[in-house]
């Protein structure tokens, strides 16, 4: 009986400090939101999930300054300011500009909505943000470029990354409309309604000298589709792009293997296993087929 009740008071215990932790918080709240909302799209399990969405970013803040010293080493103080700044800034845009309203929550919280989400205006420098922050070792020096794992699109520097490949370098200008968009030679790649929310953010070379360059597409989707990829060859002729693929997750891991490519993609129960091989894209062993829901370019 003792070894039970000590057993129930040491339970409550980790429980306690599990709450005490954004980390712990968050995950709490995922298996909360998993329990009461898979398939519910009501005013309440939207509420709930804005709540899971900002206990991530929260979670994501205290794992920041737990690393501080690393990023700091990385990029800068600055830039560790600004990341801070950012995701405080994304906090306030679910609480405020997303959360349904507190009429809905209180008298239609049963009630089934669709959320037509007004767009974060810091998403391309959130997105940029968070990739580059995972590029840190513990001792402060860039990650292996090989095998890295990011948070999709990111960048909070004031000088996206430019890279130079065989058809010219590869970077991002702003342009009149106040839009960032993704430029080969200083010309405008795309002029799809896509081109605003891309990003370059990994560049490999294939064993034949062709340059490649995983791009992320990370915004105008909201809530229910966060990031997607896609991958630019370059030649000494211009560039080719892949479909767009993933599975909305931001998060991957991605390693070269000679002539291949290969993304691990978080997915539901599991993980995509994405494979380009310098000319097209596979998921799990099927072909990703190029069409205009799909085309980057568009």
């Amino acid at each position: 009986m003792k070894a039970s009740m000590c057993y129930l008071k040491m339970a409550a215990l980790l429980m306690v400090l599990a709450a005490c932790s954004k980390v712990g918080n968050f995950e709490q709240k995922a298996i909360e939101f998993r329990q009461e909302c898979f398939g519910d799209h009501s005013v309440k399990c939207r509420s709930l999930l804005i709540d899971l969405n900002i206990a991530k970013l929260e979670a994501g803040i205290e794992s920041m300054e737990k690393k501080k010293n690393d990023i700091v080493a990385c990029h800068g103080l600055q830039y560790y300011d600004n990341g801070i700044r950012l995701i405080n800034e994304k906090i306030a845009y679910f609480d405020d500009d997303v959360r349904p309203n507190i009429f809905m929550r209180t008298f239609m919280s049963g009630a089934e909505i669709e959320l037509d989400l007004p767009p974060f205006k810091s998403e391309r420098d959130f997105a940029a943000f968070t990739g580059q922050a995972r590029q840190c070792t513990n001792n402060g020096q860039a990650a292996n470029s090989t095998v890295e794992q990011r948070s999709a699109v990111t960048t909070v520097t004031s000088s996206p990354p430019t890279f130079k490949t065989l058809a010219g370098p590869l970077g991002i200008m702003q342009v009149a409309d106040g839009k960032n968009v993704v430029t080969l030679n200083g010309a405008r790649l795309f002029h799809g309604e896509d081109a605003q929310w891309q990003s370059p953010l990994q560049q490999f070379k294939l064993p034949d000298g062709r340059d490649i360059v995983l791009m992320s597409s990370a915004g105008g989707r909201g809530n229910s589709c966060e990031t997607l990829f896609f991958f630019l060859t370059a030649t000494e002729s211009g560039v080719t792009h892949s479909p767009s693929f993933g599975t909305c997750s931001p998060d991957l891991k991605v390693q070269q293997e000679l002539d291949k490519i290969i993304m691990y993609v978080p997915k539901m129960g599991g993980q995509a296993i994405f494979v380009f091989d310098g000319t097209s894209v596979t998921e799990d062993g099927q072909a990703v087929v190029l069409q205009d829901s799909n085309d980057p370019s568009k």
